[in-house]
């Protein structure tokens, strides 16, 4: 982890970047503690605590840009030109905001189109991948199912989504199977997570 600490005049934006690691705010102030600081002034105002606020709007993002305006930070003084002073440092790659670890399950049916997708700067990373049949109300149209099988298709699905922020696949079943029956009746089930 390392610290950032800044003073951003009223009326200006805050950038706050961590290239691919969380913001993790320490603190953050607004209003005029010093005459000396961002357009010096005679005017004094006492500061308001605006982390909750700043929290809300960049905590566990990469990168983040905000307005210091009074619409969004508030008035703690009218008629006083403000400043924003605040800390933050990058945390870890486990606290990223919204980190979709959980495993995802896609169904497609034989002649779809199997689209994932990970919200950048996520990526894919297939789990399992299978091809076939485990039960007969999944993808049934025009299907005649007396039948179950099952062929791995992680190779397949590994070799196009792996390490990628989206990607689609058209399943056909040659791609899956040499298996007639279940090249006939088969549907592709996709697991995967965004890390």
């Amino acid at each position: 982890m390392f610290g950032n600490n800044a003073v951003v005049g009223e009326g200006s934006y805050v950038d706050l970047d961590c290239d691919d690691l969380p913001i993790v705010l320490l603190e953050a102030t607004w209003g005029r503690e010093s005459q000396d600081v961002a357009a010096p002034t005679r005017d004094m105002c006492p500061n308001s605590d605006v982390l909750a606020v700043l929290q809300q709007e960049c905590e566990g993002e990469t990168h983040c840009r905000t307005w210091t305006t009074v619409a969004s930070l508030g008035e703690p003084c009218e008629g006083i030109e403000k400043y924003l002073s605040y800390s933050y440092e990058c945390g870890d790659e486990d606290i990223v905001k919204d980190v979709e670890s959980e495993t995802q399950t896609e169904v497609v049916c034989a002649y779809s189109r199997a689209d994932l997708e990970c919200d950048f700067p996520l990526v894919i990373s297939i789990v399992s991948a299978s091809f076939g049949r485990s039960d007969d109300s999944t993808c049934t149209e025009g299907v005649t199912v007396d039948d179950t099988c099952d062929a791995d298709a992680a190779l397949v699905f590994e070799d196009v989504c792996n390490d990628r922020e989206q990607c689609e696949l058209y399943v056909h079943p040659s791609r899956f199977t040499l298996d007639s029956t279940c090249a006939s009746i088969g549907y592709a089930t996709v697991e995967f997570q965004c890390v």
